[in-house]
């Protein structure tokens, strides 16, 4: 994966201010309660369109904002899939508040909080590795398709990232490189901050476009 094209690939758009406006704008209204749910749908759907950019080899794969309705769909899909994805998550963090709240506040409970968590932490980690790999893959295809039942094939999903191990560790890099440079911007009062809202979704989006392109393939030639 190219790694450095998904942190400079907008500045090569001579219209990239004018498609990173909106992205702002929604990605300060997705701050807000409840409202703050439409815009982040929205922001999933721009993504979403940006990664089909990117399976239609445009040389300039950042979306202009339109068709609104179908944005809000798509996105309002995927935002639904990240829910269902993180339930085991908020049920297992869920029942552990509720099991450590049984224990008292004394050494004996501390103790065994400690290994309670020292236990279930492996778990939820291994759980959150797998599933966001899944749901990338389904988003990937979701893209592709405009099928949102591609985000819940959890069988064909989990046996295509057990195939092919590398092209997903490739990609979960590069996540995990966007979200170092989020924390870096973020540490920078206001200017950062702004950053932040402005650049997170398209530099995730093309790394997962990129995710997706190699994905698509994955049909056609045995994995490993």
């Amino acid at each position: 994966m190219q790694y450095s094209l998904a942190f400079t690939y907008i500045f090569r758009d001579k219209a990239w201010i004018e498609k990173l406006l909106l992205v702002a704008i929604f990605g300060a209204l997705s701050l807000i309660p409840l409202l703050g749910l439409v815009a982040v749908a929205l922001l999933l759907g721009y993504m979403l369109d940006l990664v089909a950019n990117m399976l239609l080899r445009k040389p300039h794969p950042l979306p202009r904002w339109q068709f609104y309705d179908a944005k809000l769909r798509r996105g309002g899909n995927l935002l639904g899939a990240l829910l269902v994805y993180n339930i085991p998550n908020l049920l297992l963090t869920g029942c552990t508040m509720t099991v450590l709240g049984l224990f008292p506040n004394d050494t004996g409970g501390a103790i065994f909080s400690l290994a309670l968590l020292c236990c279930l932490s492996p778990l939820v980690l291994a759980y959150t590795v797998v599933s966001w790999a899944m749901l990338a893959l389904g988003a990937a295809r979701y893209a592709e398709t405009d099928n949102p039942q591609a985000l819940y094939q959890f069988g064909r999903l989990l046996r295509d990232v057990r195939g092919h191990l590398s092209s997903v560790a490739q990609w979960m890099i590069g996540a995990l490189l966007v979200n170092l440079a989020v924390i870096a911007l973020g540490l920078i009062p206001c200017l950062g901050w702004l950053a932040v809202l402005t650049l997170a979704m398209p530099w995730h989006g093309h790394m997962l476009g990129q995710f997706a392109v190699r994905a698509r393939s994955w049909a056609d030639r045995p994995s490993g």
